[in-house]
Parts: structure tokens; C-alpha cells; sequence
């Protein structure tokens, strides 16, 4: 059994021979049972020299220099590059468990089609073949657990089953876009391991709170898909389970809009407080986030400020809302543009 790592790299240089270093640590003694993709998204700092050197001395490191197109496209670049019968996604700037590469290979002995690691909530490790609509359903929500688990950490693909369902990477998506590769992963699988052991360290966050223009585009057409891609498992929602998914993806995502693009925009005068609510207004009822606001179960992984934000919009105080993310982000001394 062979596994590829791919990483994409984009002005790395600060921080990234930590992550080598630790990757070769996670490889261990299992060379031959590796490859790891060093994929380098155009930088202009010394990544791509950084990467090479360790190229040099470690065999399983390969090392793909390409112009800048986003993160989504380098990692479905390197999924046509990988050759490993498993594919995992790893950042630059995080670190991963020492000799990992044996216990993968004891989690792959079943050959599912999936493997979801650092299931925190588990006590030991799960199989189940034949999944149910339910069971996705119960993996929807599994991954929408707590803070940043919808993330592609720690979860591994047969690449088999990533090219017999062309599996990829929404490039034209800039925000959640391993959120819904995620979704679209457990749509199609027939069997996944699910495992408490620890594979990932994530050093920062990569969350961050700058504007971005794309933001309102991303985050519409991912609601878009994910609507689509829930609506037949609905019907099948005995206990709730998916509602409560699908109201933490839209709150969540609401709030981005108002604090990291209509917010910022509003803030420097872009745009007037009032075409700012009007569009916020317009877009929560077209794409029926206003189901969420209401759904108060999703409070304790919310800052003060977005708890806050969510009582408002529940009344549809939506210049409101605008105004105190203003002043919180003057109080704060938020930094939106990078």
C-alpha cells in the first residue's frame, strides 16, 4: 500500500521546513510506502528552493513548481499527479504525528473508500461498509462537530474512488471549498474507517478575517451545492440530524458575508449602510439562510460578536447587525484587508 501527501505551498518559505521536518518524522522508517507532493501555487519567496533542497535528500519528496492558481486547482493537480492507492490533503504550516504511516496501514487493511482521522469522539476504531443515507447523514454532521472539522485534515481518500466518481476540487469556489468536497466524498462512498487516532496538529488558524472580494460568489454558489447535494438525504432525516448540519453551514456562512464582505465594505464607504442591508436582506431570503437564525444549538462554537449577530438577524435587524460589526471591529482593531 503506497499513500500520497499533497501539499500546497504559496510563500511557505517562513515557516515551511518545520512542516518538512515533520513530515519526514511522519513518514519514519516507511520511505518506500510515500510520496509527498510538494506543490508550489507561484510564490515569490524561497519555497520552491526550501522544497527542493529536501527533495535532494529525501527520495519521497517531489517537487512541482507551477504559476499561481489557487488552492483548489494545485490540489487537483496533484491528485492527477499522485500515483499512492490513498491521497491526503496537508497544509504547509502544520505539523503531523511521528511514524503515521503505520498505523495508516493498519486503517487501510479493509480498503475503504474513505478514512476520517482525529475522530476525538470516538473511543476506538469503526468500519462501516454499505453506507446508509443515514449514516451520511450522521457523517455530515460528524464532521461539522466543533470548530474547523469540516476541514480536509486528517481525512484520507482511496484514489480509486476519487477517479471513479471524479472527485475534485471546486475551482470556483475560494471559501469552503474541502467543506464540500467533504460532503461530496461521503455522498458517494460505500464504506469508511473512522478512527480516534491523532494524525494532525494545526499550528495557526486558517481562518482568517480579512475581506476578500470573492467571498460573496464562493459562499452562494457553496450554499448553492450544498443544498443540492442535501436535498435528498432530507427525507430520510429521522432525527433532525441534518437540519441541524445544514443550519450551522448556512449560519455560518451568513455571518462570513456580513463580517468579511458586506461588513468591510459598509466600514470604508464602499457601499451605504442601506444597500448593504438590502442585499443581506435580499440573499437571506433567496438562499433561505433565515432558517438558521433562529437555531440557537450552534452558539457555543460563536464568539460573542457572531451570538450577537445571530439574535439580530433572527429579528432581521440587518443595518443593525452591519453597525455593531462595525464598532466591534473598531473596538477590536479588526484588520480586514491584508
Amino acid at each position: 500500500m503506497k499513500f500520497s501527501f499533497i501539499v500546497p505551498m504559496y510563500d511557505s518559505a517562513t515557516y515551511l521546513a518545520k512542516t518538512l521536518d515533520s513530515i519526514v518524522a511522519m513518514v519514519g522508517q516507511k520511505k518506500e510506502a510515500a510520496e509527498v507532493l510538494l506543490l508550489d501555487d507561484g510564490s515569490t519567496d524561497d519555497t520552491v528552493e526550501i522544497a527542493r533542497k529536501y527533495a535532494t535528500d529525501y527520495t519521497f519528496f517531489k517537487v512541482f513548481a507551477n504559476p499561481h492558481q489557487g488552492v483548489s486547482a494545485t490540489r487537483n493537480f496533484g491528485i492527477s499527479k499522485a500515483t499512492g492507492d490513498y491521497i491526503t490533503f496537508i497544509d504547509s504550516d502544520d505539523i503531523f504525528a511521528a511514524d503515521f504511516i503505520e498505523i495508516l496501514e493498519s486503517l487501510t487493511i479493509k480498503k475503504p473508500d474513505i478514512i476520517l482521522a482525529d475522530i476525538e469522539t470516538l473511543a476506538t476504531e469503526t468500519f462501516v461498509s454499505d453506507l446508509t443515507a443515514s449514516q451520511k447523514i450522521s457523517l455530515f454532521k460528524l464532521i461539522n462537530r466543533g470548530r474547523g472539522n469540516t476541514g480536509i485534515g486528517s481525512k484520507f481518500f482511496k484514489r480509486s474512488f476519487l477517479l471513479e466518481y471524479a472527485l475534485s476540487f471546486a475551482e470556483d469556489i475560494a471559501i469552503s471549498e474541502d467543506a464540500l468536497f467533504n460532503y461530496q466524498a461521503i455522498d458517494r462512498a460505500k464504506s469508511i474507517v473512522l478512527t480516534p487516532q491523532k494524525f494532525y496538529y494545526v499550528l495557526d488558524s486558517h481562518t482568517l478575517p480579512y475581506y476578500n472580494p470573492k467571498i460573496l460568489n464562493s459562499e452562494l454558489k457553496y450554499r448553492q451545492e450544498t443544498a443540492k447535494l442535501f436535498a435528498h438525504y432530507f427525507t430520510k432525516d429521522d432525527a433532525g440530524e441534518l437540519q441541524w448540519t445544514d443550519n450551522k453551514i448556512k449560519l455560518l456562512g451568513f455571518i462570513k458575508l456580513v463580517d468579511r464582505y458586506f461588513g468591510p465594505r459598509y466600514n470604508i464607504k464602499e457601499i451605504s449602510l442601506r444597500e448593504a442591508a438590502s442585499s443581506l436582506r435580499e440573499i437571506a431570503e433567496k438562499y433561505e439562510y433565515t432558517t438558521s437564525f433562529n437555531d440557537e444549538r450552534h452558539d457555543d462554537v460563536l464568539g460573542l460578536r457572531y451570538r450577537v449577530f445571530r439574535r439580530l438577524l433572527a429579528k432581521r435587524f440587518y443595518r443593525t447587525t452591519l453597525i455593531f460589526n462595525k464598532y466591534m471591529d473598531k473596538i477590536k482593531k479588526t484588520q480586514r484587508w491584508k
